[in-house]
């Protein structure tokens, strides 16, 4: 998705990174399987290099495309993004009216409360 409209009208872009008015949302039932997910995944990669075994783990997990000499912190974000990518949720903030809108099916807006 590059740009969708909110329903009073706005136009929101999503063709960057680190977007202001962009968020993402963990659902909780989510929480602890990715949580349990990648710390098992941390575990398997310490005891990997601990055996002598770390480039037979990067192939295992990532392929034998992944690049040689990415740093163990670059490696677990992949891993992280990886696990994470299927199960958050995007929501965004309308600049102009301060709906959020958030990523169901389709987006379901929700528009502030008047105080």
């Amino acid at each position: 998705m590059s740009h969708f409209n909110c329903k009073c009208g706005e136009v929101i872009s999503d063709t960057a990174d680190n977007l202001d008015y962009k968020y993402y949302v963990l659902p909780d039932t989510k929480l602890d399987e990715v949580s349990t997910s990648f710390t098992d995944l941390i575990d398997s990669f310490v005891q990997a290099i601990e055996r002598g075994k770390r480039e037979e783990w990067i192939n295992q997990h990532f392929g034998k495309g992944y690049p040689n000499g990415v740093e163990a912190s670059g490696m677990l974000h992949d891993l992280l993004s990886s696990k994470l990518v299927n199960v958050i949720k995007e929501m965004f903030i309308c600049q102009n009216c301060g709906r959020l809108l958030l990523e169901k099916e389709n987006f379901q807006s929700f528009l502030p409360e008047k105080l």
